[in-house]
């Protein structure tokens, strides 16, 4: 069964198995990297339709707003260009360390989302 966040063409992808357990780790790992940003400018006041409508922008405008740094920016930037794009196009070879230092930033751009906002929030993800 395919989760909603992920298309019908990932899906396919899948089932005829042409990404491996890594690569999925590295896809499903940047969704909530950039749901946290995106949280963080919703929370500063930006409305949802008003969200930027790229990758690399969304981290453009959280510098922009002064939510994070240009240095914490370029990095993200070139994670994902390097690590999350590569791999889910298949121009690079997704790798379990790759996957796994992929999943620990999610985890604790999560864990600081969830605990760091100026105002409180519940995670009802788990």
């Amino acid at each position: 069964m395919c989760f909603n966040s992920v298309s019908r063409v990932d899906c396919s992808l899948v089932r005829r198995r042409y990404w491996n357990r890594d690569t999925l780790i590295i896809e499903a790992s940047f969704v909530p990297v950039e749901r946290a940003v995106e949280f963080k400018l919703l929370e500063g006041g930006v409305e949802p339709r008003n969200l930027p409508g790229t990758h690399p922008s969304v981290y453009t405008e959280a510098t922009r707003r002064g939510i994070l740094s240009e240095h914490v920016v370029e990095n993200l930037q070139d994670l994902w260009r390097n690590h999350r794009a590569r791999t889910y196009y298949q121009d690079g070879l997704a790798t379990r360390e790759r996957a796994e230092r992929t999943y620990e930033l999610a985890s604790e751009t999560h864990e600081y989302v969830v605990n760091q906002p100026a105002k409180k929030h519940e995670c009802i993800g788990g």
